[in-house]
């Protein structure tokens, strides 16, 4: 009886003990965690030689404990206490040095998802779903999701073309990726209760795994942000292989880099023109560097539109998106970012902040200096400005075209449009660069058309019979241009669909008609 008491004692004494060191670890970073495993380590050495003193000479210098059985038991819990510390520390620095500092929630989340009934949960909630293989990626979704999917499969071809502009190459999909599809944010969380509840989507670098969840837009709407989370997901992805196939380390990559870069695929492929707004943000990139910095910062700003507009400033400055793996690279040579990415960009980190808040706020005033007050040569001047600094910057290009087009000056909003094109390629940019063209050259216009057309069947767009509705009016326009039925061609053109979206070329058509004649 006494014995299964001391037995008792043992186990309760090694459970809290081993309780009280989990806990902890999850709580301190490597440093604080060295610490702690040197001082527990020789005070569990001084126990283990008090008591196998105790066991030896039948009595104990320190601790107030007898029996020969007892004594046992207390040198079995400090072998087996000193073991779970050396693992739990280890395992801290470990993790630490592969990912980069982490906070408490996401350690808890790295053990979630490491642990294998985590798996046979996620097995058994998606065992009935649908399975779409391609050449490197298995989708698993829930039946309601296969439109999305569907997207999501055909925007791969735009992915591959921007992925050879950012790297250079294809990237080798030496390891496959699984895609998790589920039908709801209910569904996503209950499989990943520990993530942030305003997070559309993950990805796994251990498994090469992304989950995402289906947002149950209107059926009436397009619904693209599904969509636009597997790009962004997948983009993780790709920086993963890069990263592994280079051989750099995964958290010495400051994760504004890697958010950045997501953002700008996920823009860059499903083309959308964020209006200027007001932002405060103090946050240097400097304190972006690792994820925990990243998700205390997340709380009260928009770091991921902070990241975007850092990577298109330096795309634009530099011309090409090649430079972002160039600074990783050179990084691997240097080991330190902030000095390869002085280098390779000619810029300082630590004033990328403010040179790119000032860039952003200086839009935000062009913009506002010509929609608000009218003012289209103040505003001109000052997206020349930027332009001066930043040739290829993606919003200047944009958002002249629109103020010259608004103001009528349609040569310069032809211009604007071609060099946005030059930065930017997208269906949109294609597809408005034709309507213009209606203005001035009818052969242009239908070419640039089919161009949009051929954009849009590598997008994840369902409506190409919209694209390919304009490819018609567009040529029957232009046949009749080129018949000299120039009335004919106005009325033809005008009834178009496409152009009841475009009230000021609208207007414009409606006056060269008219200084035609009926």
């Amino acid at each position: 009886m006494e014995s299964i008491k001391h037995m008792l004692v043992s186990v309760i004494r090694f459970v809290v003990m081993t309780g009280i060191i989990l806990f902890t670890y999850i709580f301190v970073g490597p440093t604080v965690g060295t610490i702690i495993f040197i001082v527990g380590f020789i005070l569990l050495l001084a126990i283990f030689i008090d008591a196998l003193i105790g066991l030896i000479k039948g009595k104990t210098r320190w601790l107030k404990t007898s029996g020969r059985f007892n004594l046992i038991m207390v040198l079995t819990d400090c072998v087996v206490i000193s073991l779970i510390l050396l693992i739990t520390w280890s395992g801290n620095i470990v993790i630490q040095e592969e990912f980069g500092p982490l906070s408490a929630m996401e350690k808890m989340s790295f053990v979630h998802n490491a642990l294998s009934s985590n798996e046979k949960e996620i097995s058994s909630f998606t065992q009935d779903y649908p399975v779409l293989e391609t050449n490197h990626i298995t989708f698993r979704y829930h039946p309601d999701t296969e439109v999305s999917v569907e997207r999501m499969v055909t925007a791969l071809a735009a992915i591959e073309e921007l992925e050879k502009e950012i790297y250079g190459h294809e990237i080798q999909k030496v390891k496959p990726l699984e895609v998790l599809v589920l039908r709801n944010a209910d569904d996503y969380y209950q499989l990943n209760p520990t993530i942030k509840t305003e997070d559309a989507g993950l990805y796994d670098p251990n498994r090469k795994r992304t989950i995402m969840y289906y947002d149950g837009v209107n059926a009436m709407e397009e619904d693209f942000y599904v969509v636009e989370t597997f790009i962004h997901e997948y983009s993780h992805y790709l920086l993963d292989l890069f990263i592994e196939q280079e051989d750099l380390k995964y958290h010495e990559v400051p994760v504004w880099i890697n958010e950045g870069i997501a953002e700008l695929m996920r823009n860059r492929i499903i083309s959308s023109m964020r209006l200027p707004e007001e932002r405060d943000s103090n946050i240097s990139f400097l304190d972006l560097q690792t994820s925990f910095e990243w998700n205390q910062a997340r709380e009260t700003n928009d770091v991921y539109y902070q990241a975007y507009l850092a990577v298109e400033y330096i795309i634009g400055r530099h011309g090409n998106p090649s430079v972002l793996p160039e600074i990783l690279l050179h990084q691997k040579e240097t080991g330190d970012f902030a000095q390869s990415f002085d280098k390779t960009t000619g810029l300082k980190l630590t004033e990328l902040h403010q040179t790119v808040s000032s860039v952003d706020q200086k839009l935000n005033l062009a913009w506002n200096t010509w929609s608000i007050d009218g003012d289209y040569q103040e505003a001109e001047s000052l997206y020349e400005e930027v332009l001066e600094d930043i040739p290829y910057h993606n919003f200047a290009w944009q958002q002249s075209a629109l103020m010259h087009e608004v103001n009528n000056n349609w040569d310069e909003a032809i211009t604007a449009r071609r060099e946005h094109i030059q930065v930017n390629p997208t269906t949109d940019s294609l597809l408005n660069l034709s309507y213009m063209l209606v203005l001035t050259d009818s052969k242009e216009a239908a070419t640039m058309a089919l161009e949009a057309l051929e954009a849009s069947e590598n997008g994840p767009y369902d409506q190409i019979f919209f694209y390919e509705q304009w490819v018609e009016d567009v040529s029957h326009y232009h046949q009749l241009m080129a018949e000299n039925k120039t009335i004919e061609a106005y009325e033809s053109i005008m009834k178009s669909e496409h152009l009841s979206y475009q009230p000021t070329i609208l207007e414009e058509l409606i006056n060269m008609r008219n200084a035609v004649g009926y």
